[in-house]
């Protein structure tokens, strides 16, 4: 149980600041953290679940127990090189398939690796064990990125708890809109070569609002 608990806590720390970056206002059917309480706050409860999923593990006090937090801050590491790599994307209209899976790979393989592999480090199994079931996680991470990229874009908001087509306003990169901004990058056979388009400015990204709404002590 602490090995789950742990990976959900780095999970939802992850959906917070994920949140803000992309000025996401609705998760799950409800609003946004920093909707509702502000960026400062959604930033400051993003970095306590973060080192509330350390804590938990590392309360177990068995060599386990260590092992079990390297794969986890590991995969954290993981999981923010993705998104800044998801985030320098935006500004850029040439990104290849490899570049998209690294970064889905990153972003969402690494975490779900460690979900798989967590349990039986906690358990006692050996590396070799531990590594194959973090190669299936991490493969299983590659496909849940790839349906939720089609339901980002796609899906009913009804069913999904978020605002479909943000994505592709913000020119975000993924391997399934990959064949759409590839199209849209190169220009036609003949024709010239037009000039680079001009990045956006960091300053154009949605600026999340600050709620009125106070933080309850």
């Amino acid at each position: 149980m602490p090995g789950a608990v742990a990976v959900e806590l780095v999970h939802n720390f992850s959906l917070l600041h994920d949140d803000l970056m992309d000025g996401d206002e609705q998760r799950r059917h409800r609003d946004t953290v920093w909707k509702v309480h502000g960026p400062a706050q959604a930033i400051l409860v993003g970095d306590a679940l973060f080192a509330l999923a350390n804590e938990v593990l590392l309360e177990l006090g068995t060599v386990e127990a260590g092992r079990a937090t390297r794969r986890l801050t590991t995969a954290t590491r993981s999981l923010i090189d993705g998104q800044a790599q998801d985030i320098s994307y935006e500004h850029r209209d040439r990104v290849s398939v490899e570049e998209c899976l690294e970064m889905e790979g990153n972003k969402t393989g690494a975490l779900l690796a460690c979900a798989s592999s967590i349990g039986a480090v906690l358990g006692g199994a050996d590396d070799r064990t531990a590594d194959s079931l973090e190669r299936y996680g991490y493969h299983l991470g590659l496909a849940f990125q790839a349906v939720d990229d089609i339901l980002g874009i796609w899906g009913d908001p009804e069913a999904t708890g978020k605002q479909t087509w943000s994505d592709l306003r913000q020119r975000k990169k993924s391997s399934r809109s990959w064949p759409r901004w590839r199209r849209a990058a190169v220009p036609p056979s003949g024709s010239a070569r037009s000039s680079p388009r001009t990045p956006r400015a960091a300053t154009s990204r949605p600026s999340p609002r600050r709620s009125s709404r106070r933080v309850p002590p």
